[in-house]
């Protein structure tokens, strides 16, 4: 089944029940298509975190650029925190967490970041946390102060999953283990999760059932 959209009286598209939309009117010729899926992100910014929330949270600058997180060289600092997933997201497609950050000093040394999830659709039971997943360089930091850099996760398979599924997750600078000899602070501006957009949208406001 799908809904017919008008303009004038006139069927101008049809969207099948998963928001996809299978054919458009234009100027008389009707025109069938499959949608390549796009990039998107889930986005966290550091301002839009809750240090105070963790057990060994980060520390918020107030001095060189305000707002943003620093990762101590000496203990652990974790940060965690909820996404949902979107109801245009591309359901089942993988998604690719990562962080945007930088040294706040020209020296070198490695920083290792790490991070663990649970998921789960509606009406699903959340399990046990993931094991820590060490994070691989994407945009390297180059060993230069204030350099925005990308550090990136494994990508996440969702196959299982649908439309308004929740991930919870904690991310982590983890200085105790040998690949972090950075002794100073490491600056985080923003956690994201990299999805696809494949659809408006879902015609259902909750989505629930199987994948399919």
């Amino acid at each position: 089944m799908s809904t017919e959209i008008f303009v004038n009286d006139q069927i101008v598209a049809h969207v099948d029940d998963d928001g996809y939309i299978t054919d458009l009117t234009v100027e008389g010729q009707r025109m069938h298509f499959v949608q390549s899926p796009r990039w998107d992100d889930l986005r966290f910014p550091a301002q839009g975190l809750n240090p105070a929330g963790q057990a060994a949270p980060p520390t918020i600058d107030d001095t060189t650029f305000p707002g943003t997180l620093l990762f101590s060289g000496s203990i652990i600092n974790v940060q965690g925190g909820v996404a949902q997933m979107p109801h245009a997201w591309e359901k089942g497609t993988a998604v690719r967490p990562h962080l945007h950050w930088s040294k706040t000093t020209s020296v070198s040394g490695g920083v290792v970041w790490q991070w663990r999830y649970t998921k789960a659709n509606i009406g699903d039971v959340f399990g046990a946390y993931s094991a820590w997943i060490d994070a691989v360089p994407a945009v390297p930091h180059s060993d230069t102060a204030n350099k925005q850099a990308i550090d990136a996760f494994p990508e996440l398979d969702m196959t299982e999953n649908r439309e308004s599924a929740v991930i919870c997750w904690e991310f982590r600078r983890n200085p105790t283990v040998g690949g972090d000899t950075y002794g100073a602070n490491a600056r985080l501006y923003e956690f994201d999760i990299h999805y696809q957009v494949g659809k408006l949208g879902t015609v259902t406001e909750i989505p629930v059932g199987t994948v399919v």
